[in-house]
């Protein structure tokens, strides 16, 4: 039996246990998140307004650089009616009431923050600036209907009176909605869609930002670990007598993933680790990268299961004399956060501190009561700045580490990894083996079938989710029982982050077959920026570049043919092709190509200029980029956003990859696993569609197109046609 949903669609309900519904009537303060001083309103779980005017926004989203604390904070500013300035905000801790309203668990990933926020954030913005209308109203004993607020003040203009919200506290805390809250329309917005500076900026700049790393407490240890260098290997014994000389070390010892070693200093926990001598167990050496692409062949000639038909693809296939077939393969990729996994514990008798830089508070919570068997409100995440998530800070390894060694102390605990066992033990982009065919008939799409084989990212991820989205008085028995369920559900469903970006092909044919095939070789793998759509755009956007050229078709021209009915489609992929004047000559060894893709509900259309040299040396010399993620929230945000994508893209296309060698990640570090250079990154031009859609996210969408449109504009430069990431210099020669 197989079934298929989208990735979203199978979260939501996989994980369906804790609901976020807001109505009329707000939140009061509760024990679900803090208590705070009475001279404050908490109007509810993320807003609190001081005598002074000054608004609290508790953010239940990770800044990871992104720009949402900005964003969403314009959002409360807007219905709140108070200036941005004025908005000060603090990192929500972990409770049910901040579980993202899409996935139903509190995490920050799939680029859903806007999207899960932008109802939910205004809704409760708006409902407490009518609180306090109410309570001004009450005050002068005036109609509500003819008094308004702004700049965090309510005016009734008639009497000439106004009175600021600071001094309506205590009579709006004692107020409940009358109303429906009514949003603002896009009309009469005064906040939202304008450029607006980044809030985490200064602090960032002047160093006041606390990232974990940063993190420093009194008595406060320091501790690293060495990781079993071969996957599935297991230790068998150490010997740290040479480890134990070192100054400042306190302790050596093992924990189920890997020995420890704990100092005064990282820096003195580093040098002793790495005096350790330890026996592994064999594990799964014999795995390789040439065993794998061997395996992801034979794959493609079995069987596999069908996600998406329609038609007869395979007969007419069979039957066109029109037809192409091609191969792709990409690699494994990690995530290279600039800051390496870290997180501090601080366990005592009856409480549990944990400082940690997170995308997933709700898991991380949920593990460290499942690991120290205390209640819910005695374990506090504290979220930090994140240096860089990515995906990889939305697992919960590091956490579940930090808090075994701080099992050993009764002070603090700071677990660092080092660069290399960051680069080696991380959870990778899956590799991906594609075979894909298509027949053309004139010059229309006849016939499209792709099989695509990879490992599944949900049938390791899915069941650690689930305890986190269900009730908190639940066992945890039950609990456990549940997330055993899920992974027997899982195994029935294909992975719908193998296929996104495939099965929803939006160029126009009758014939259509999408197969799957799961492989797993035994890499841990995981989200990693766009997932499944980083791979599967390069393959789809590569291919009709491909098929274009069969045609004898401009491939703009080819593209606008076969998407005659997808309007959002056609807006970036034609606004993209006119701001890169395409068409026009370019220079000898230098060439254009275009991509456009759909994901996370966005649309996004890009045109790369390259120049190829004779010697295989390739530049990247400029991309423009045409986005619709609906309405914009904050211009500034979207182009810096596509900005990053587009870089983190490109090395993904032309620098990196994770290779594997007797069972062992052959990187350590940006020496060999290398990264774009500042002098490599291409100019890069942002257009924004003026939508009336609902707004989405950003952070991921740029990602998957810059990589089809690099090749297709190398083949466009030298009739070399790229198969296979990343692009190397051999393969341009």
């Amino acid at each position: 039996m197989s079934l298929l949903l989208s990735r979203r669609s199978f979260l939501t309900l996989s994980l369906s246990a804790t609901g976020l519904y807001i109505g009329a009537k707000l939140l009061g303060a509760n024990e679900s998140y803090p208590n705070f001083s009475q001279e404050t309103f908490q109007a509810n779980a993320w807003i609190r307004v001081d005598p002074h005017n000054n608004v609290t926004f508790i953010i239940d989203k990770s800044e990871m650089g992104q720009g949402i604390q900005t964003s969403l904070a314009m959002l409360l500013a807007e219905e709140l009616e108070v200036d941005l300035e004025s908005v000060r905000t603090e990192f929500a801790p972990a409770a049910p009431i901040y579980a993202n309203t899409l996935f139903r668990v509190q995490v920050t990933g799939g680029s859903t923050s806007i999207e899960s926020s932008y109802d939910n954030l205004r809704t409760v913005a708006a409902a407490t600036r009518m609180l306090f209308i109410q309570a001004a109203a009450k005050q002068w004993q005036l109609p509500v209907t003819e008094c308004y607020a702004n700049q965090a003040r309510v005016f009734h203009a008639a009497s000439n009176q106004s009175v600021n919200y600071g001094d309506l506290l205590a009579l709006a805390a004692e107020e409940s909605l009358d109303t429906q809250v009514v949003l603002k329309t896009a009309d009469e917005y005064k906040i939202l869609g304008t450029p607006k500076a980044r809030l985490d900026i200064p602090a960032k700049v002047d160093g006041s930002a606390i990232f974990g790393i940063d993190i420093t407490l009194d008595n406060m240890l320091n501790a690293t670990i060495k990781h079993p260098p071969v996957f599935g290997s297991e230790l068998l014994s150490f010997d740290d007598s040479a480890a134990r000389s070192i100054k400042g070390v306190k302790d050596i010892f093992a924990i189920p993933s890997g020995v420890v070693v704990v100092a005064d200093t990282f820096w003195h926990a580093k040098k002793a680790a790495d005096l350790l001598r330890i026996q592994w167990t064999e594990g799964n050496s014999d795995i390789n990268s040439a065993s794998i692409q061997r395996s992801w062949f034979g794959h493609s000639q079995g069987d596999a299961s069908s996600v998406e038909s329609r038609g007869n693809a395979e007969d007419i296939l069979d039957e066109s004399s029109n037809q192409l077939t091609a191969i792709y393969e990409l690699p494994y990729q990690a995530h290279a956060t600039m800051e390496p996994m870290n997180c501090t514990v601080h366990l005592q008798q009856e409480r549990c501190d944990v400082w940690v830089g997170t995308q997933a508070q709700g898991p991380n919570h949920e593990a460290v009561v499942k690991l120290t068997g205390l209640e819910h409100e005695q374990v506090h995440i504290h979220t930090t700045y994140l240096g860089g998530g990515f995906g990889r800070r939305g697992e919960v390894d590091f956490v579940v580490e930090a808090v075994q060694i701080a099992q050993h102390f009764d002070v603090p605990v700071k677990l660092i990894w080092s660069r290399d066992e960051d680069m080696q033990h991380d959870y990778y982009r899956p590799a991906s083996y594609h075979v894909i065919s298509a027949a053309l008939q004139t010059d229309s799409l006849q016939a499209w079938r792709h099989r695509i084989i990879g490992p599944s990212i949900m049938q390791r991820v899915a069941p650690g989710f689930v305890p986190a989205a269900m009730p908190q008085w639940l066992p945890t028995g039950l609990k456990s029982f549940a997330a055993w369920v899920t992974g027997g559900v899982v195994s029935l469903i294909n992975d719908p982050t193998l296929i996104e970006g495939a099965k929803e092909l939006a160029y126009k044919t009758d014939n259509l077959e999408i197969e799957l095939s799961h492989y797993d070789p035994g890499i841990p793998i995981g989200f990693w920026r766009s997932v499944g759509h980083s791979s599967n755009a390069f393959v789809v956007e590569s291919f009709i570049d491909e098929l274009a050229h069969q045609a004898e078709k401009d491939p703009y021209e080819f593209r606008l043919q076969l998407l005659e009915n997808k309007p959002r489609h056609l807006g970036v992929l034609n606004l993209a092709a006119e701001k890169s004047g395409w068409g026009s000559e370019l220079p000898p060894g230098e060439g254009r190509g275009i991509a456009v893709h759909h994901s996370f509900n966005c649309y996004v259309a890009q045109v790369a200029e390259v120049r190829v040299l004779d010697n295989g040396r390739l530049s990247v010399n400029r991309v423009v980029c045409a986005i619709d993620c609906g309405a914009v929230i904050n211009p500034d945000t979207v182009v810096a956003q596509v900005e990053g994508a587009i870089a983190f893209g490109l090395t993904a296309a032309i620098k990196s990859a994770i290779t594997i060698k007797d069972g062992k990640v052959e990187q350590s570090n940006f020496h060999d696993f290398h990264l774009l250079r500042i002098d490599e990154m291409p100019s890069v031009e942002v257009y924004l569609i003026d939508s009336p859609e609902p707004p989405t996210g950003v952070g991921e969408p740029a990602v998957p197109v810059i990589a089809p449109a690099v090749s297709n504009a190398i083949f466009a430069a030298s009739n070399r046609r790229i198969r296979k990431l990343p692009i190397r210099p051999e393969d341009l020669r």
